[in-house]
């Protein structure tokens, strides 16, 4: 058993313990906190088993199995009774998290940028990717900071919070995959690199549509699209189509990136306008 594995498991241990002592100090939420020390106890016990025991060419088929079973044991342990949860405090953890993700891009890229300006110096392209880069990156972070979701959980503190819970997954891994595409992008302006227009533009393209129409998504469920609101998503992703084609016609890289930075940069603008003139509106009806 590596050491990655074995602290894993003392952080498990640990939960599992958190738990049981929440058990002990809460009766009205004991059978609900014994069920979460169980599930994370049974599903670490799955994961040491496939690790330790289990073929390596196993490992697609264990994920598979483990991770619904991770995302199984808050649903299972609350049907016993919701836990009392502070919901500006679960947004507060989710947004800093966006925030981690975010960094890492900005880290991966800086990264690959100072690589290819060793190879070849101060360039326009460099400049325009790394401006476009920082552009996106800030644009995706305001953009998601648009939806007050502690005050949306604070009013449905139903169901509708596990859609909020396990409906990131996807947005935090689209703003991953954003990430490792700009670092793409970074490393096609190298000359060791020979990475096509399209195919660099593609990989931030994809992820970043995926992040528009997932955190739609869980906008939609949890309080509903308004017009407004779904014309701006149109928007926006036509927008990340107007980047693709740009790529596919042969314009250069960094443009298309800049193109790609007034996807996420519009929903924030129009999202602005708007609160702008709620505000004038209000003032002006009040006597």
């Amino acid at each position: 058993m590596t050491v990655p594995i074995v602290g894993y498991v003392v952080m498990r241990v640990g939960l599992v313990l958190q738990w049981l002592r929440a058990a002990a100090g809460d009766s009205a939420h004991k059978r609900t906190c014994l069920r979460y020390a169980l599930g994370v106890l049974a599903v670490q016990a799955f994961w040491v088993t496939a690790l330790v025991a289990g073929p390596p060419s196993w490992g697609p088929a264990f994920i598979l199995i483990g991770f619904p079973l991770e995302l199984a044991v808050p649903w299972w342990a609350e049907r016993a009774g919701a836990t009392p949860w502070h919901p500006h405090h679960i947004a507060e953890r989710y947004s800093l998290l966006v925030i981690i993700v975010l960094g890492e891009g900005v880290l991966g890229t800086t990264t690959a940028l100072s690589s290819t300006l060793d190879a070849t110096g101060w360039t326009v392209d460099l400049v325009v990717v790394g401006a476009g880069a920082l552009a996106l990156v800030f644009a995706l972070w305001w953009s998601y900071f648009l939806t007050p979701y502690g005050e949306i959980l604070a009013r449905h503190r139903d169901r509708r919070a596990f859609v909020f819970g396990y409906g990131h997954v996807v947005p935090l891994g689209a703003l991953a995959a954003v990430g490792a595409g700009l670092v793409v992008m970074a490393e096609a302006l190298a000359p060791e690199h020979e990475v096509p227009t399209l195919r660099a533009t593609l990989a931030v393209a994809v992820a970043l549509a995926v992040f528009l129409v997932s955190k739609a998504a869980i906008h939609e469920v949890l309080v509903g699209m308004d017009r407004v609101y779904i014309a701006t998503l149109v928007m926006g992703l036509g927008i990340v189509g107007i980047a693709v084609a740009l790529a596919a016609s042969g314009v250069g890289l960094p443009w298309c990136l800049a193109t790609l930075a007034l996807a996420p940069a519009s929903l924030v603008v129009v999202a602005e306008v708007l609160e702008r003139r709620s505000r004038s509106g209000s003032a002006a009806t009040t006597p």
